[in-house]
């Protein structure tokens, strides 16, 4: 009788507990905590925050403010390792079951969206229109992990575009990925060449997947007026 046989690669789940922490601006309100959601991806998907923080006896009212340092430490040790990390971009209030702190934060890529680019380029190869880039606009922001990518841009104009739509643009035209870590550095690379052997989403691990639905993360309401001084 025949038969087939086909190689599996099966994850077995942690037998470790997991260990964490959050902090903002230095503060650890892992205590007070109801609830928290962090995500990080690639640029052009979602990498945003949101904590539900206990506020009842008011220790944390006027305690942070916007663009504070917030952190998510994880691991299977000490809960020292930082796995997320961005801006306050939001605080408010919010009453119902008890008194409540809703903070709202975005990862520092979202930083991408503030600058805007007026660069003209021609014949110039995508990874080191990108090095180049990176250091005159964002500066803090590092590009050591910018691969080499064998494309040309044969010309580019960009006219007061921001900088996360303009790494897009390079994305197209190479064919690539992109992200920035926690330590504020861009990593650059073909599609499809990256292999995660230490993590995977498995159905011991997927408790629950919802409320997906539009990343409002490149959304701005921004206004440049041209002109002179006049006389």
């Amino acid at each position: 009788m025949a038969r087939l046989e086909l190689p599996m690669f099966v994850w077995f789940p942690y037998d470790r507990p997991t260990k964490w922490t959050i902090k903002i601006n230095g503060v650890d309100i892992s205590d007070d905590i109801h609830s928290a959601t962090f995500t990080r991806g690639l640029i052009g998907e979602d990498m945003g925050c949101e904590i539900e923080l206990e506020n009842s006896g008011e220790a944390y009212t006027g305690r942070f403010t916007f663009r504070n340092t917030i952190q998510l430490l994880l691991d299977f040790s000490g809960g020292t390792t930082v796995q997320w990390e961005g801006r306050l971009e939001e605080i408010k209030s919010k009453r119902g079951m008890g008194f409540t702190l809703n903070i709202k934060g975005s990862h520092y890529t979202g930083d991408l969206l503030d600058i805007t680019l007026i660069e003209e380029f021609s014949d110039t190869n995508i990874s080191t229109l990108l090095t180049s880039i990176i250091p005159t606009y964002l500066p803090g922001f590092t590009s050591a992990n910018v691969e080499s990518i064998n494309v040309t841009a044969d010309k580019i104009k960009w006219n007061n575009k921001p900088f996360y739509d303009c790494v897009l643009d390079l994305l197209t035209l190479g064919n690539a990925d992109c992200y920035v870590d926690n330590n504020k550095d861009f990593h650059f690379f073909p599609k499809n060449s990256k292999e995660n052997q230490f993590e995977a989403v498995t159905p011991y691990e997927l408790l629950s997947l919802n409320g997906l639905g539009q990343d409002s993360i490149d959304v701005r309401n921004k206004i440049i007026v041209y002109g002179d001084a006049g006389g």
